[in-house]
């Protein structure tokens, strides 16, 4: 029984309320409670599950969390990530902060769970914070110092480290199962308390360790390419929604009132199909997964529908499984890389793809056009013929969309801001530009072009 040998390692059984108050820090008010108003930026943790035909998103509020995980009890099933998200479904797009990296080991046995607590106590695997035991496997938590917010850049380096990890955790000394399952940060996993597939059996959590998981404890059990780096983990701005209106008031219209989606820049369909020939041509063991992963980002760079990026990428399956039959590629590696078809990446730097994919991107050139010909050209010649410039007619759409918008002209209060910025700095030589940004109302942007430069024409005090 894996109960027993959890047991004999002097790891304890926790209740489910306690379990999921250590991980999303509840009491700590950093989730959104029932009746709260908007306006803080708070999210939520979304369970799923399934009673009498239907299945049913679940918001978890702080204030009635205990009740909620009571009643998902008499479901047929119940999941939840360590994730948590803006609105009612847990979903790509409206991730906002990950609280714990969570890793599921299937097909264990009583000797492979002690094989994996003895690897773990050794360092020779990290060491979670949790097991909980599910049924036929058992998952793995780690819960992290702070909630990591999941920015574009930081959920592609999570990515990259979880799937690096599994490889290392899930072998043949620690499953029964060859090939390892992997799986995406959004997954959801059996909640404790609730039923597991066996009837009569309830998911149970044991405690391992008080000690939180870091980013960088993580790090040193993954290869150097895997590892996420930490000092591009971008930081919350920590403005309220007030605030955000005060000092970007064009944006709060836009994206607030509005509901306008981020502005993107598509690109032609060529460079998807471009990256494909890419992937028969370069793919190598040890970048597979993320060569369809950026498959997934061209597709949204090139608005590729869902269904076409789906059907290609499931079409490499059995080509890339051929470069390393040993270690193979799968279906389930298909399906954590479509996460990534999701807008917040339509902006994803090509050097990060070169580096995660490691196939060589060239810059986008003008081919040897002067400037004035490759912006405001009429026409272009390509290979003999004339065509339409894109880039000059990309930029009257949008030149045309802005005037209609009334976004076009000498913003409001500019001419006045440069004064407001250099009186200020007269008066406070030492202050920071957060701080004048603060203060003035203005954005740190207007605050830094106006800032005087030391020994460069700096009004004198």
């Amino acid at each position: 029984m894996k109960e027993k040998v959890l047991s004999r390692y002097g790891f304890t059984e926790v209740s489910p309320i306690d379990f999921y108050t250590d991980i999303f820090r509840l009491g700590e008010h950093l989730i959104q409670e029932k009746d709260e108003k908007g306006g803080q930026f708070k999210t939520n943790p979304i369970a799923i599950a399934h009673r009498a035909g239907h299945i049913r998103h679940i918001i978890m509020f702080e204030d009635d969390f205990e009740s909620r995980l009571t009643e998902l009890g008499g479901y047929d099933w119940a999941y939840m990530s360590c994730l948590t998200y803006f609105g009612k479904r847990n979903v790509n797009e409206r991730q906002s902060k990950m609280y714990a990296m969570v890793f599921d080991l299937d097909g264990v046995t009583d000797k492979s769970l002690a094989s994996f607590i003895d690897g773990a106590l050794c360092d020779v695997y990290p060491l979670p914070n949790y097991i909980v035991l599910s049924g036929n496997g058992v998952h793995l938590y780690y819960v992290f110092e702070e909630p990591i917010p999941l920015y574009p850049m930081t959920k592609t380096q999570l990515k990259s480290l979880k799937y690096d990890l599994t490889k290392l955790i899930w072998n043949e000394r620690t499953s029964s199962i060859v090939r390892p399952q992997y799986q995406g940060i959004n997954q959801a996993y059996r909640i404790p308390g609730t039923k597991a597939k066996r009837k009569g059996v309830v998911a149970r959590a044991f405690k391992v360790s008080d000690h939180p998981t870091s980013i960088e404890y993580l790090n040193d059990f993954a290869s150097p390419e895997n590892r996420v780096d930490v000092s591009r983990m971008h930081q919350e701005s920590g403005l309220t929604i007030e605030e955000a209106r005060q000092l970007y008031p064009d944006w709060y219209e836009r994206r607030v009132l509005n509901g306008e989606p981020r502005g993107t820049w598509k690109t032609d369909r060529h460079v998807y199909d471009w990256w494909k020939q890419q992937i028969y041509e370069s793919a190598e063991y040890g970048h597979r997964y993320f060569c369809v992963m950026a498959l997934a980002i061209y597709a949204v760079k090139c608005g590729i529908g869902e269904d076409e990026l789906r059907a290609d990428a499931e079409s490499f399956v059995e080509m890339l499984n051929v470069i390393h039959p040993d270690d193979p590629f799968t279906q389930s590696d298909v399906d954590s890389a479509m996460e990534c078809y999701d807008a917040d990446y339509a902006t994803f730097p090509r050097a990060e793809i070169e580096r995660l994919t490691g196939i060589s991107i060239p810059e986008r050139k003008r081919n040897h056009r002067s400037r004035w010909e490759h912006l405001q050209a009429e026409t272009w010649e390509i290979d003999g013929a004339e065509v339409e410039n894109p880039c000059k007619r990309n930029r009257e759409k949008a030149l045309e969309k802005a005037r209609a918008e009334g976004r076009t002209g000498r913003p409001r209060g500019s001419g006045t801001k440069e004064m407001l910025v250099l009186d200020y700095f007269r008066d406070n030589p030492q202050a920071t530009v957060e701080q004048a940004s603060r203060e003035l109302e203005i954005s740190p942007t207007t605050v830094q072009k106006w800032k005087p430069r030391r020994g460069k024409g700096a009004t004198p005090a």
